[in-house]
């Protein structure tokens, strides 16, 4: 733990000397230990205790700096929370205090933020009664949440995708074209999971074989807008081929049974999808696909081959890697693709996931 300086003790003193007056009908005692600092937050319905942290001057840095450090939620308290780091606070995900009473504290059933010079925004869903004479016991702060969500997911790709390197907050958040408050709530829930492991800010994944499997288990679809998916004839790689030179091979990745013989070759492709995110590209590819798949196959034909073409969030794009002129989709990603679905499809993803070594 970082020793506290003379102004840091005098800044918990003066927050442990008096109740802080909460807008809303709300009040805030700070509660000291010899290393421990607690902060208990009373409004009508809502009794939070919550672990906090002196920070005298909470300027960009210093919060930065605090959020890439934190371990688990804490309540930062300060002699004055500006506007600005009110603003800062909310985009890193992180609550803040002042003397005053100024600042944001978001910890379910309690939303309260109090900004200089803004209308005060507060409200305390009603729980229980809270007895005047009840003790102040400390309640463990919310654990965080990992999210699979498509773009929080893009967080766990590149975990994957690049193991043997270790992340700054923002580094990774830049990487994958996400914002960095959300970058650290994911990082955060991941960390909850026991996926990720942080060292002197720096994030990585030891375990990358147990962070393929709950994305696996736990991936959602809510990204895909559309899908158009055509039975073709015997030439699909001719297909792809053909189709793909209509749009730039960065706005395209191959998943699906295709990719995954492509890296590890196992059981003849039976099925191609094509991820692209972008509306006018998804619509040349379907008509290109439509216009050179050749015949259909017959209606009881012993083996059907398939090519989707899927307009999705872009983060499915990330880390593809060109093969043979083609774009393919990262491992990782063929993989929860292939990981979900019964039969064939199952079978080339765990022989895929051999393949990567994890």
């Amino acid at each position: 733990m970082t020793s506290r300086t003379p102004a840091d003790e005098a800044l918990l003193d003066a927050f442990s000397s008096s109740t802080i007056e909460l807008e809303g009908g709300g009040a805030l005692v700070v509660q000291r230990a010899t290393r421990e600092v607690n902060a208990r937050i009373v409004f009508p319905g809502a009794d939070l205790c919550i672990p906090a942290v002196p920070i005298v001057r909470p300027t960009r840095s210093a919060l930065h700096r605090f959020a890439n450090s934190m371990d688990g939620h804490a309540l930062v308290l300060t002699e004055r929370a500006s506007a600005g780091a009110v603003r800062l606070a909310r985009e890193l995900g992180i609550w803040i205090i002042d003397l005053n009473g100024h600042g944001r504290i978001v910890q379910p059933p309690l939303v309260y933020i109090n900004a200089p010079g803004a209308a005060v925004q507060q409200r305390a869903r009603v729980q229980s009664p809270i007895s005047p004479t009840s003790p102040i016991s400390p309640t463990p702060p919310t654990r965080p949440r990992a999210s699979y969500a498509p773009r929080s997911v893009r967080v766990v790709r590149a975990l994957l995708e690049q193991r043997a390197r270790s992340w700054g907050v923002r580094e990774l958040a830049a990487e994958v074209d996400i914002d960095p408050a959300q970058c650290l709530r994911q990082l955060r829930g991941l960390e909850a999971d026991g996926l990720v492991e942080r060292d002197h800010g720096r994030w990585s994944a030891p375990r990358p074989d147990s962070l393929l499997e709950a994305w696996g288990a736990k991936a959602r679809d809510s990204d895909i807008r559309q899908r158009s998916t055509l039975r073709t004839g015997e030439q699909l790689v001719a297909l792809i081929r053909d189709v793909i030179e209509f749009v730039p091979l960065n706005m395209v990745a191959i998943s699906h049974e295709f990719a995954a013989e492509r890296y590890a070759p196992h059981l003849p492709a039976q099925h191609a999808v094509l991820y692209c995110c972008d509306e006018r590209d998804f619509a040349i590819l379907v008509d290109e696909a439509e216009r050179r798949r050749g015949p259909s196959p017959a209606p009881h034909a012993r083996v059907v081959r398939l090519l989707s073409v899927v307009l999705a969030d872009p983060g499915r794009l990330q880390f593809a890697r060109l093969m043979d002129g083609m774009p393919f989709a990262c491992p990782s990603q063929v993989y929860v693709d292939l990981a979900r679905e019964p039969g064939r499809a199952a079978t080339a993803g765990e022989h895929l996931r051999s393949w990567m070594q994890l």
